[in-house]
């Protein structure tokens, strides 16, 4: 072979490659819409994975994780067989604050003084409006919200947070400290929404005050949220729950609990839940900017389009800002990590029941079907 055809093949080899690195990155993201692919359900449990060593100082596997995932969405599915595309992101949510895996209910990360503080919020993209042109205000259905902030002592936050939504007369949309907690907890709202007032120690895992400790010893970053989109009959719902920054300031309330920051809804376009660096969020409008972006741009995006736009446009960091989740009114989906992260742990439900999940930036594997277990 003579000089110039080796020259050849070893630059086409080197282009092979390259371009398989940059795709192997890149597939971040469930297959593109076009090939009739549809989510009822979609989750996340944070930005950014334990590596090996966190892993083995948590006494945690991937398993487990994947295995929290899968419930969450199972929950989720079998809520929204029976009752509203609100029922499966709460059911969702739920489940995640309840399993001690992820940074929202039990588990959550602690802040300086070593006490769990919530923030959580759910909203309903539902559009159309009501009969009769009334002038109803805030009372209007459309865009429901509910939030709460820096909640203390309130088992299952995202409950808390549709209490708000669902005040009479559409009250309030975002409740914070310790009057969040006494509404929330007062009779008849505590029944209704299934809410319990739990000692401090109930929220704490012995991983998340080793994690508050190296946070304070060596400034180290570590955030984490659990988030929901569902779709059912046209509507769209989202739920995003979370304790926030480990060794954190006390008061300090973060984008899952600002509507239009870490959660947004619009049945004309998507639902979005984010996680990553909450301040962040909260400057750029994350979630909104996702649902402004199909609204209002030309030619209209895809909602996989949209997001990669919107975490693409955020200033990155080291280890990377984060992650958005959305779903349009279809059912496509997408989740669209920021390029400097290493994973995030998220999973989807089809139509049909069944079950994907996975925390780096390849493709999510089958774990079976909502029957199975």
């Amino acid at each position: 072979m003579s000089g110039k055809l080796v020259l050849t093949a070893v630059l086409a080899a080197l282009a092979g490659l390259l371009i398989g690195a940059y795709w192997g990155v890149r597939r971040d993201e469930p297959p593109r819409p076009d090939d009739g692919r549809r989510a009822l359900l979609i989750v996340h449990g944070g930005a950014g994975v334990l590596d090996a060593a966190d892993m083995k100082e948590a006494g945690t596997t991937p398993e487990d994780y994947e295995a929290a995932l899968a419930a969450s969405l199972r929950a989720g599915y079998r809520a929204l067989r029976d009752g509203t595309s609100v029922d499966g992101v709460e059911e969702a949510v739920r489940s995640m604050e309840d399993s001690g895996r992820f940074n929202a209910g039990r588990g959550a990360a602690l802040n300086r003084e070593g006490k769990a503080r919530h923030d959580a919020a759910i909203m309903e993209g539902k559009m159309t409006p009501p009969d009769g042109g009334q002038l109803l205000g805030k009372r209007d259905p459309r865009r429901r919200a509910g939030a709460v902030g820096d909640l203390r002592q309130v088992k299952n936050p995202i409950s808390a947070a549709r209490a708000v939504m669902e005040m009479p007369g559409s009250r309030h949309a975002l409740l914070v400290g310790e009057e969040a907690a006494r509404y929330v907890l007062s009779p008849p709202v505590g029944e209704r929404y299934r809410l319990e007032k739990m000692p401090e120690d109930y929220f704490i895992t012995p991983w998340r005050r080793t994690q508050q400790q190296k946070a304070q010893e060596a400034d180290r970053k570590r955030f984490g949220t659990v988030g929901a989109v569902a779709c059912k009959g046209g509507t769209l719902a989202v739920a995003t729950s979370t304790g926030g920054l480990a060794d954190k300031f006390p008061g300090r309330v973060g984008d899952t609990a600002l509507i239009g920051a870490g959660s947004y809804a619009d049945d004309r376009a998507c639902a979005v839940s984010g996680t990553g660096t909450g301040e962040m969020f909260i400057r750029h409008a994350i979630a909104y900017d996702v649902v402004a972006r199909m609204l209002y741009a030309s030619p209209r995006p895809s909602v996989a389009e949209a997001a990669r736009q919107t975490i693409d446009s955020i200033p990155e960091e080291e280890g990377g800002v984060g992650t958005v989740i959305a779903m349009d009114a279809e059912g496509r989906f997408t989740f669209a990590l920021s390029r400097e992260l290493p994973g995030t742990y998220r999973g989807y439900v089809t139509r049909e029941g069944e079950l994907f999940v996975g925390s780096g930036r390849g493709e999510l594997k089958a774990v079976g079907k909502v029957g199975d277990k």
